[in-house]
């Protein structure tokens, strides 16, 4: 880790590898295999031409040439026929064979396409979802900075139920309190309503309702003096014991948060460290914290969630939805136009 997914022609990004998806022959013919041979030049195709032929299932790397980076790594990513001939599974080994090759030739870090986007007929709902797990199923064993450039938002889909469910959500928060922030700009006088206000009102006074209706069980007064103490110890002490109550290892953790290991290390390592709010959400994803941990987990460290930052609403709309998925998350951010999670 970490994992990035960036809008970057691949030809302009700075790596130790680049992965190109080509052909047999291994000629740049169309899509990213002839923008990276155009922009290598001509001793890209001549080492090329000495290489063939690249068989499917194989990596092969080459110079980089005139691009910023030390090698080409080419595969043969697969055409999509309707899915009952293992194109999935030869999309996912693509991935793999390809980032194998990069730990083989010492790569810190590696940049990959959306292999079979475009003309290779992938489902668009499907081909970011392939190539994320399968990075990250790599990542969980190898140590290693990866970035998936897509330089055209509409390569791809995130699920629609997912989209419905994430839109729903924004328009409730985000969109509302944006509204009821020009109106308190514009000083109008009349009171601002709206329904999702008094659904909200109305769903927080029955719960109010209800907390004081009766005294709080020990248990309860238990758990609210456990958190006090949270609370009290700082954002290490507090982030270490929400870790040791997960039943994680350190690695584990970090590896979900998608956070570097010298970033987790200088947290562990240093009791005055100030984390960035980013690098918080991450922690809060990979441990899976419900919104009421996860609020103390960002106040401990002198944050909080509020609805007037897209990114805080999508992640607490993750959160709620008990989806814990960080590259999921990072989809939903990528397709709003907000800068994905991780170190």
């Amino acid at each position: 880790m970490p994992f990035k997914i960036i809008r970057e022609d691949i030809t302009s990004v700075h790596a130790d590898a680049l992965v190109n998806t080509t052909n047999s022959i291994m000629i740049g013919y169309s899509g990213v295999d002839y923008a990276i041979h155009h922009a290598a030049g001509k001793g890209l195709d001549e080492e090329c031409s000495t290489k063939v032929p690249l068989e499917v299932g194989r990596a092969i790397a080459t110079g980089a040439y005139d691009l910023d980076a030390k090698y080409i790594i080419h595969v043969i990513g697969p055409v999509y026929t309707g899915g009952d001939r293992g194109e999935r599974e030869l999309l996912e080994e693509a991935y793999t064979v390809a980032l194998q090759k990069a730990a083989e030739l010492d790569c810190k870090r590696t940049a990959l396409p959306l292999i079979s986007a475009g003309t290779y007929g992938f489902p668009k709902d499907q081909v970011m979802q392939i190539a994320v797990s399968a990075i990250t199923a790599f990542l969980m064993e190898n140590e290693m900075e990866v970035f998936l450039c897509v330089f055209d938002k509409t390569s791809y889909e995130i699920s629609r139920k997912l989209f419905s469910a994430v839109e729903s959500y924004i328009d409730d928060n985000y969109v509302y309190s944006r509204k009821r922030r020009r109106h308190e700009i514009r000083g109008d006088n009349a009171p601002f309503y709206s329904q999702a206000l008094f659904d909200k009102d109305a769903e927080y006074k029955t719960e109010a309702s209800y907390a004081f209706a009766s005294p709080m069980p020990p248990e309860d007064i238990g758990e609210l003096i456990k958190i006090k103490h949270k609370e009290d110890a700082g954002f290490r002490d507090t982030l270490f014991k929400y870790i040791d109550d997960s039943g994680m290892t350190d690695v584990e953790c970090y590896k979900k948060a998608n956070i570097s290991k010298q970033t987790f290390s200088k947290i562990k390592g240093d009791k005055t460290y100030h984390p960035s709010k980013e690098t918080v959400l991450c922690l809060i994803i990979a441990l899976g914290l419900p919104l009421m941990d996860a609020d103390r987990l960002l106040n401990v460290a002198g944050y909080t969630f509020t609805d007037y930052d897209l990114t805080d609403v999508i992640v607490k709309c993750f959160i709620e939805l008990g989806n814990y998925d960080i590259f999921e998350i990072n989809e939903t951010l990528f397709q709003y136009d907000r800068g994905t999670l991780g170190v």
